[in-house]
């Protein structure tokens, strides 16, 4: 909302905006809805000129139509004719909160729409229209419900994010590790996924040279727990990793007395649960402005890591899986 202040008694000539267009097959939120981080959730995108309806197209007008979660970033603008640096900054903060729902487990199908556009005369025009990469699903991992607890989740990712891209030289590696996580959303293959989200991992502990499988597969238990299904998991995801880093194939993990199948099934019940561990990590760390200031810079976080394992967040990815597991029957039971 535009406030006269004394050096200025007129609003803005209009208002610029970045929009991307989502589809959420599991959204259970009372739309629009105004978060306290500046974003707005809609439920629908309506261009009323009929200019730019008319420039889009028909195809690109019914791409738009298919998505049901607009995330909006918008602000004053004295030019809001002019595609410029406004519109750039508008689209990264609206970009950020899509990869905070990301972050917190939500399923995005279909490839995201992004609009930059703006606001005059209460006419909504379009200046420049674009696709941006598609989010990419590991079978048997569980989606959450995108509703009022999650999106509340999701702002807390989000102010960690901002924090995280802050300052060029803070929170180099956690930076690095973050990106990993996004790669391996993105990735189709299995294994491949999983060498992102295990590099992910690795960013968390500041990994010297010589540190191998067992420092990973200790380091990554202090997350979850000792428990011999667990360690197994880890040691299972660095084999893996290693062997997508040696560009070897999918039959270098085929095991003695395995089937090309069976390989297959271990690998895919594998990125599932590095996906669940990779993101519920990266999701407490950045809500949480105390414990990611533990990951500032190299020293920092090897100064955690030496701390006692009692302030260190732990994650079950079984409980993880049955909770959202949950959330989708209920949901589903009430549509």
């Amino acid at each position: 909302m535009w406030i006269a202040t004394p050096d200025r008694d007129e609003p803005p000539r209009g208002t610029k905006f970045g929009w991307i267009a989502l589809k959420v097959p599991f959204l259970d939120l009372e739309l629009p809805l105004q978060l306290d981080c500046g974003i707005e959730l809609r439920s629908q995108i309506e261009l009323k000129d009929e200019f730019w309806v008319k420039g889009l197209g028909e195809w690109k007008l019914e791409s738009l139509h298919e998505r049901d979660l607009i995330v909006v970033a918008s602000a004053p603008s004295e030019k809001p004719e002019i595609l410029d640096a406004e519109h750039s900054a508008l689209m990264e903060k609206a970009w950020r909160f899509v990869l905070a729902l990301v972050t917190v487990g939500a399923r995005i199908n279909n490839v995201p729409v992004t609009i930059k556009g703006s606001v005059i005369d209460s006419k909504e025009g379009v200046r420049m229209y674009s696709e941006g990469h598609a989010f990419m699903e590991t079978d048997g991992c569980p989606y959450t419900i995108v509703n009022a607890a999650r999106v509340a989740e999701a702002e807390a990712v989000y102010r960690g994010i901002n924090r995280l891209y802050g300052k060029v030289k803070e929170f180099r590696r956690l930076r690095k590790g973050f990106r990993s996580l996004l790669d391996g959303t993105e990735e189709g293959s299995c294994d491949d996924r999983i060498y992102f989200f295990a590099r992910s991992l690795e960013a968390l502990h500041a990994t010297k040279p010589g540190d191998g499988r067992g420092r990973f597969v200790e380091k990554c238990q202090v997350l979850t727990g000792v428990k011999p299904e667990y360690k197994t998991l880890f040691e299972d995801l660095y084999d893996t990793r290693n062997n997508v880093v040696h560009v070897n194939g999918f039959e270098d993990l085929i095991r003695s007395g395995e089937t090309a199948k069976q390989t297959e099934k271990r690998i895919v019940r594998q990125c599932a649960a590095a996906e669940i561990v990779a993101k519920e990590t990266y999701r407490r760390v950045l809500s949480d402005a105390v414990l990611l200031e533990n990951f500032v810079n190299d020293a920092a976080i090897r100064a955690w890591w030496a701390t006692p394992p009692k302030i260190r967040p732990y994650i079950r990815p079984k409980t993880v899986r049955a909770k959202r597991a949950a959330e989708v029957e209920a949901w589903d039971h009430r549509l």
